[in-house]
């Protein structure tokens, strides 16, 4: 893997978490809840379950929606890939080891990770989470998601499978849930406002068992400075369009099975 891709992969990992409507069935953070565990802009809602505030600013949210956009250009979903869920869809996949994915590549992948990373391995934070380094990753992928407003959703599962998830916020905010056997919340969970611009990362295995999800996308509540970008951007904020895209990286680490 080359140190482009290599590079890529720890990144991904924010979130900016607001109160989300009282009227959602689980606890819902609140302001107090942020001042609480909040560490330098992170949140850690359990080992292995973080959340960072606002990493990524309009013109780079630009730029990774110009990214997105040209990688769903370059792909194709198979007809026999349609997801059951009609307020979600899988647009685009990256494989970067794959050579005839390196032209949906793009340097905001890097730069973004750079920040966050940065963020995350600083000296002064005591984090319980421990993400691999980037020498210890052993392979990874990318996916975007979009989502359809006020019905855009993903239930609530758990994804059982080895290695970390991070995801990328873009758009329309959307009412996230995690729940973890190591929170606080472990009975019911918590709920946050994820807004453009926002990154989330997790462990994915069994063995953390971070049940997720997106309850429903936020209507109008794409940032005004991203939508003035150009006209692209207004496909962002259209009710009952596809308003919503996250970008999803599925990183794993390397272990003695892999040798």
């Amino acid at each position: 893997m080359s140190m482009h891709c290599m590079r890529l992969v720890d990144e991904l990992i924010t979130a900016f978490c607001e109160p989300a409507p009282q009227s959602t069935r689980n606890r819902v953070s609140t302001e107090s809840d942020e001042k609480a565990s909040c560490r330098n802009g992170i949140i850690e809602f359990q080992q292995d379950c973080i959340l960072l505030r606002d990493v990524f600013d309009i013109d780079e949210q630009y730029e990774l929606f110009k990214a997105v956009m040209l990688g769903q250009s370059l792909s194709k979903q198979p007809k026999g890939k349609q997801n059951t869920n009609k307020n979600f869809n899988n647009i685009m996949k990256v494989i970067p080891s794959n050579k005839f994915h390196q032209c949906r590549l793009s340097p905001i992948y890097d730069q973004i990770f750079d920040r966050t990373f940065d963020i995350l391995t600083a000296d002064t934070l005591s984090l319980q989470t421990k993400l691999p380094s980037v020498k210890e990753i052993h392979k990874y992928r990318m996916k975007a998601l979009q989502y359809t407003a006020p019905n855009g959703n993903i239930f609530r599962h758990y994804d059982n499978r080895k290695g970390w998830v991070l995801l990328y916020s873009i758009g329309c905010s959307v009412v996230f849930y995690v729940k973890g056997p190591k929170m606080k919340e472990s009975a019911t969970g918590i709920q946050f406002q994820m807004n453009s611009g926002d990154v989330l990362i997790f462990n994915a295995s069994g063995s953390s068992r971070i049940e997720h999800g997106v309850d429903s996308v936020v209507d109008n509540s794409c940032p005004p400075a991203l939508l003035n970008k150009d006209k692209q951007c207004l496909k962002l904020q259209q009710v009952e369009s596809p308003c919503k895209r996250d970008l999803k990286l599925r990183i794993q680490k390397r272990d003695s099975s892999d040798l």
